[in-house]
């Protein structure tokens, strides 16, 4: 079985709450840089008041693209059931191999492991429920209706539909209020970058009754937006427009 990927992606930057000020889109206030530390400034700096000073003046030497930071691949994945796992292992060992993982939750990988890029899945279900009747346990004998959450409208976040659907938060906009909630109680974090990746891959037709995914297409994208912008306000989020600015692409 090949699973394909779709290359484009969309890129939400969730900036922290009650932060010093952050470098412009062009780079910066360059006479704040110009200010910036040496190296070899914290040395001797060892009253409180000059470390605060100094680290206010870092704020803006740092600009977001030269931090680098830890990330997570499919960030919400859990590993499919033992049963379903056995049978997707005895069909395409391949395949399995590259679905043996499990992360925890969001909140656990931003909190305890100091995770900042986090990877989101999504697949368009404007209407709810296509992806709450799951064709791989129906194979294995279990029953194949999912949680209530999957029935109602909105992206849904899976791997791949009907085998490998497990996830730490069902739903986008579930996912990014957990992040959101973590940002707001941990204020001062370094800014997380949310990649989504809008899926729509069909699987090759093996008889099993595998949904076919609604393509992403423009009125997907504007769902999609109008989504991440009903969990962050305007001046949390930095999208990929705003760093375009007025100019014809990024």
């Amino acid at each position: 079985m090949k699973i394909a990927v779709k290359a484009s992606v969309v890129l939400v930057v969730l900036l922290a709450p009650l932060t010093a000020g952050a470098a412009g889109a062009d780079g910066g206030d360059h006479r704040q840089r110009q200010r910036c530390p040496q190296a070899g400034a914290f040395e001797g700096a060892e009253r409180p008041a000059r470390l605060r000073t100094l680290q206010r003046r870092f704020d803006y030497c740092v600009r977001l693209n030269e931090v680098q930071v830890l990330a997570s691949h499919n960030s919400y994945h859990t590993q499919a059931r033992p049963e379903l796992f056995a049978a997707i292992a005895a069909f395409d060992p391949g395949l399995a191999s590259t679905l043996e993982y499990d992360h925890a939750p969001l909140a656990v990988e931003l909190g305890d492991y100091g995770v900042r890029q986090v990877e989101l899945d999504v697949f368009a279900d404007p209407e709810g429920g296509l992806y709450g009747n799951r064709a791989g346990l129906r194979v294995i004998g279990q029953d194949p209706i999912g949680p209530p959450a999957l029935f109602e409208p909105g992206f849904k976040v899976l791997h791949v539909q009907d085998i490998d659907f497990e996830s730490t938060c069902l739903s986008l906009v579930a996912c990014l209020e957990t992040i959101d909630a973590w940002s707001r109680s941990h204020p001062g974090h370094l800014p997380i970058t949310v990649q989504i990746e809008p899926k729509d891959d069909v699987l090759p037709d093996l008889g099993l009754g595998f949904v076919t995914p609604i393509p992403i297409r423009g009125a997907e994208l504007d769902a999609l937006d109008a989504e991440i912008r009903s969990v962050f306000d305007e001046d949390r989020f930095l999208s990929p427009a705003a760093v375009r600015g007025g100019r014809s692409s990024l």
